[in-house]
């Protein structure tokens, strides 16, 4: 269990779980400038491999996707959308994805405005965070509505420092130091339905009430009324308006 500067035990290794105090580690990770770039122009890359080729940030050797600006490190290049399959090499179950994509085979209506509502639950802090030292926030803040206007929406947690921007800033709406910087990507789809994918976050991104988290890189189809949970006690429900 690490120790905060502030002197607190903390489950996080990023923020501290007691105050939300970054911990020595994250903060000299961002505040470590970057490598020189190489001769010919392009950014230096370290003999271990441990620096993204997009931006230079330090990252983990078990990390998927960059915590600076996403690049994804196991498909080489920034995250977009998946290639559509041939249906004539893939079969029956490709060309099923490739309509439900194209909207030929959706419940989603043609044209539907989205939008995120950003509240709290206790029930869901109860679960997972009541061995930390955070206490949940008293009053609750405000519930806040997004409406949904880009095809990517970024969820986490403002950082000047590293130059990380969310749509959907969490911290500063719900006050949660338990969601990371870029911590889940929201993504419209063909349909105009939209998918969640977690960046890999350290405490992880909770669909429909469930027990164990997204796997991280992993898009799941989102629907009218489906509730997602970040952090501590952050919750996220979209809604067709």
């Amino acid at each position: 269990m690490a120790t905060c500067p502030n002197g607190h035990d903390s489950t996080w290794d990023d923020y501290c779980s007691s105050c939300g105090t970054a911990m020595a580690g994250a903060t000299a990770a961002a505040a470590a400038p970057p490598d020189a770039p190489s001769p010919d122009g392009g950014a230096a890359s370290p003999a271990d491999g441990s620096q993204c080729p997009n931006c230079n940030e330090a990252h983990g050797p078990a990390d998927v996707f960059c915590e600076n600006c996403g690049y994804d490190f196991l498909a080489g290049s920034m995250p977009g959308g998946l290639p559509e399959p041939d249906p004539a090499v893939a079969g029956p179950a490709a060309a099923l994805a490739a309509a439900e994509r194209d909207g030929t085979n959706s419940d989603t209506p043609k044209g539907a405005a989205w939008k995120l509502v950003v509240s709290t639950n206790r029930s869901y802090f109860d679960r997972m965070s009541a061995d930390s030292q955070l206490d949940f926030p008293d009053p609750a803040p405000e519930i806040v509505e997004i409406a949904l206007t880009v095809e990517q929406a970024l969820v986490g947690r403002r950082s000047d420092s590293r130059g990380v921007f969310p749509e959907v800033d969490i911290l500063s709406i719900t006050g949660d130091p338990a969601v990371s910087t870029r911590h889940a990507m929201l993504e419209r789809q063909a349909d105009g339905s939209y998918t969640l994918t977690d960046l890999d976050s350290t405490n992880g991104t909770y669909l429909g009430g469930a027990e164990k988290g997204l796997d991280a890189g992993v898009s799941s189809s989102l629907a009218d009324g489906d509730v997602v949970n970040v952090g501590a006690w952050t919750q996220l429900e979209l809604r067709i308006v």
